[in-house]
């Protein structure tokens, strides 16, 4: 079992014995690289799940009041944006983070919806 040594913070194996007992190892190169080849899976199996969204579009549901017909949205990050979305209650809530994130998908895809879709698979 991989776990962290609490009196170093280093990740150790806990390799249980007969009886309970256990003892702390260093984790071998074969248990990191068997760590790092479940990661990359994961990672990819991922991304292969969530690929398409890449070529949908905006949706008719709340797209326009965050994204398409919003204009400080569109104009990405600038001062006046980023002090707008402290600022502002558009849609009836106050989530400024939310309205920082529209403003960089739309600083750096534009409004390409993939682009959008994109960084919330992310």
């Amino acid at each position: 079992m991989l776990t962290v040594n609490p009196e170093s913070n280093e990740p150790v194996v806990v390799k249980v014995q007969a009886g309970g007992a256990s003892r702390w190892s260093e984790p071998t190169c074969s248990d990191r690289r068997v760590a790092l080849a479940v990661a990359v899976l994961l990672a990819a199996v991922t991304l292969g799940v969530y690929a398409p969204v890449l070529r949908h579009d905006f949706v008719n549901m709340d797209d326009q009041v965050y994204v398409t017909e919003n204009f400080h949205v569109q104009q990405g990050l600038r001062w006046a944006s980023v002090r707008w979305a402290f600022t502002n209650l558009d849609a009836c809530f106050w989530h400024p983070l939310t309205w920082l994130s529209h403003l960089l998908d739309c600083q750096i895809f534009g409004l390409w919806a993939g682009g959008h879709h994109l960084s919330s698979v992310l």
